[in-house]
């Protein structure tokens, strides 16, 4: 099997915006676009005539700054029986 790969350095204008199951916004700006520059590896099989382009990596740079998670999650344990409790049969 013989493999081909392409590095492309593409620069383009991204928005991010991260809303709750509320639709309430968390992160970012949906209307403010920023200039993201990446480097994406994409490949493709040669002996298959009917193959097609893939994503196979991205490269990041040493220069750039490590990236921090936007935001964290978290797993919130909820005792049902209390709730339910609380909110039926606590008057």
């Amino acid at each position: 099997m013989t493999m081909a790969q392409v590095t492309v350095r593409m620069h383009s204008k991204q928005t991010c915006a991260i809303y709750d199951r509320f639709g309430r916004l968390m992160f970012g700006n949906e209307t403010l676009p920023k200039d993201v520059l990446e480097y994406v590896v994409f490949e493709r099989i040669l002996t298959n005539p009917y193959s097609q382009w893939r994503v196979h990596s991205k490269i990041l740079p040493s220069w750039l700054p490590p990236l921090n998670p936007h935001c964290k999650t978290k797993i919130v344990h909820i005792d049902l029986a209390q709730e339910f409790f609380e909110l039926h049969l606590k008057k």
